[in-house]
């Protein structure tokens, strides 16, 4: 069976190359310049030498803290995943007319989600990370933060049709107060259940074990069942112009997706083959997840509904 007598080879150590500091720190800054650029509405506008040369500085010098600053090292890792997320949720919900730019606006996301990934699982990816000595710090900002400053961004850009201010200045309808209630329960539940094994029902471990069964890597729930469903229905709904006052809860909904996409390349203990197939997973059956439900309430749910919840949602 090919086994033998000898003694156990010690996994030799290794440090952090300089190479996965600059491609974490390039990472950040560039994703938190153009959310900066998205605020402001000039996202779509050419960047200039100057700004070109501020921007390789200021990545340059990071690189330079995540050696030199124990705490920079620390918290760089959970705010690159956060706002990664985020460009890559924002880039997924801009809505364009065509089919064909909707594709390659969700390659273009998932090719952000796995560019950020695999810079912190380079940088991150120590022997004392993969055995959980050190524990990667920021996995509930992972989480949390990328969905607050998606509102930040939507009341700031007017994407909600109201601003902060005149939400919180009229009075609720019934059906806001109820999916304000199923967000607050959500967000909970996310942070929670955040490392994975807290608070799962028997039911659910037998569906993982399933879903391993059938897709050898299962994919994370909150993708494939949550977040990139309310992605392809958050583009239905725009194309209809349904619910524009509550279609937010569906673009929050779709950062999930991203967030734990991203999220699943912290857990530094996961071979990072299996953490690749599992994010693939969830990205093609969450979309054809959403895209079946898309067409039934389409197709079926509207013409049955129409007239029962026209009030319910303004």
């Amino acid at each position: 069976y090919g086994y033998r007598f000898a003694w156990p080879q010690i996994i030799r150590p290794w440090g952090r190359s300089p190479a996965s500091a600059v491609a974490c720190a390039l990472a950040l800054v560039l994703c938190a310049w153009h959310f900066a650029t998205r605020l402001c509405g000039s996202e779509r506008e050419t960047a200039k030498p100057l700004e070109i040369a501020a921007l390789a500085l200021t990545a340059g010098v990071f690189s330079l803290a995540l050696f030199k600053v124990p705490a920079a090292a620390r918290l760089t890792g959970g705010f690159l995943a956060a706002f990664a997320a985020l460009e890559a949720s924002l880039l997924a919900l801009e809505t364009p007319p065509r089919s064909w730019d909707v594709f390659k606006r969700l390659v273009g996301a998932f090719a952000i989600v796995l560019c950020a990934g695999l810079s912190i699982a380079s940088f991150y990816g120590t022997l004392e990370g993969m055995l959980r000595l050190t524990p990667f710090s920021g996995v509930r900002m992972t989480l949390l933060l990328p969905l607050l400053l998606l509102l930040v961004h939507d009341f700031k850009r007017r994407i909600h049709p109201e601003s902060a201010a005149q939400l919180l200045g009229r009075p609720s309808y019934w059906g806001e107060i109820v999916l304000c209630g199923v967000c607050l329960l959500a967000m909970a539940l996310l942070a929670i259940r955040s490392d994975n094994v807290s608070f799962v029902p028997e039911w659910e471990i037998r569906f993982r074990d399933f879903l391993e069964r059938i897709l050898v890597v299962r994919p994370r729930t909150k993708e494939f069942l949550v977040g990139y469903p309310c992605l392809v229905l958050y583009g239905l709904f725009v194309r209809r112009g349904w619910a524009p006052g509550t279609r937010e809860v569906l673009r929050v909904a779709a950062c999930i997706a991203y967030s734990s996409a991203i999220n699943s390349f912290c857990h530094l203990h996961t071979p990072l083959e299996l953490t690749i197939i599992r994010t693939v997973n969830g990205f093609w059956v969450g979309i054809l997840l959403g895209i079946a439900l898309a067409l039934a309430i389409d197709k079926l749910g509207v013409p049955l509904w129409r007239n029962r919840l026209g009030s319910l949602f303004k």
